[in-house]
């Protein structure tokens, strides 16, 4: 490779490093700052309604499921609750069940524990998905750097790089399933408490398209391993 083609080369991997930065610098603040104000504005609104239940002794409390309803006419169905206690209303649009708790005994009622405790499930699994995309979107910067590097200094490509395109494969992967796990308790949790038979999309819904794209990383690795092992061979050959 000439001194051009070089720097050409590093031209446009330094402008894929720094569109890759700006795209999820926007896509932060499109996609997470509105949920985040409405939330911010709904919790502040909870929080009162929750200090003025407590003093009457009565002990209130929300909780957001995601779910995979089948299609409404409206944005937002009450849902009938078996339970004199609980509220739900599920949100179309948004996928989520909204599911309100109220109890004068909350440690001792059954329904109020069990809402709790798949709820404790799903944020448990939700903070999984969100680290294991951390870590996918810093390996992916890491890997763009070093290809920078590499160029730069006129060196092969470190062999870890094919470690890091493993994993961010099997995290695709695995935050999908995750996140459909935690639909699915989301799903239960509603029918559990309905009056009526709920109906959803599916009981575990899955994107398979983020399940291709892990497959296809993972067998990206694969090939960047074996051009790895070729390169080696024909310079010993040499």
């Amino acid at each position: 490779m000439d001194k051009k083609d070089k720097q050409s080369l590093n031209r446009r991997l330094l402008l894929i490093y720094v569109c890759y930065f700006v795209v999820i610098g926007l896509g932060f603040f499109l996609s997470y700052m509105p949920v985040f104000s409405r939330g911010f504005a709904a919790g502040m609104d909870a929080a009162q309604q929750e200090i003025e239940s407590s003093s009457h002794g009565i002990e209130k409390r929300w909780y957001l499921f995601s779910v995979h309803p089948s299609l409404f006419s409206e944005h937002s169905i009450a849902i009938d609750s078996r339970y004199e206690n609980i509220g739900i209303e599920l949100s179309g649009y948004d996928a989520l069940a909204a599911v309100t708790v109220s109890s004068t005994d909350p440690d001792n009622d059954p329904a109020f524990a069990m809402v709790s405790r798949n709820y404790t499930k799903t944020m448990f699994i939700s903070m999984g998905i969100s680290l294991s995309w951390l870590a996918i979107l810093i390996l992916i910067g890491v890997i763009i750097n070093s290809l920078r590097r590499s160029i730069r200094d006129q060196r092969p490509l470190p062999d870890s790089n094919i470690l890091y395109m493993r994993i961010i494969g099997i995290l695709i992967i695995a935050s999908e399933l995750l996140k459909a796990l935690a639909y699915h308790i989301g799903q239960q949790t509603v029918q559990q408490i309905a009056d009526r038979t709920m109906s959803f999309i599916n009981s575990y819904p899955i994107e398979y398209g983020n399940i291709v794209l892990g497959l296809l990383v993972l067998f990206s690795a694969e090939v960047f391993a074996i051009g790895v092992r070729l390169g080696e061979e024909q310079r010993l050959t040499i």
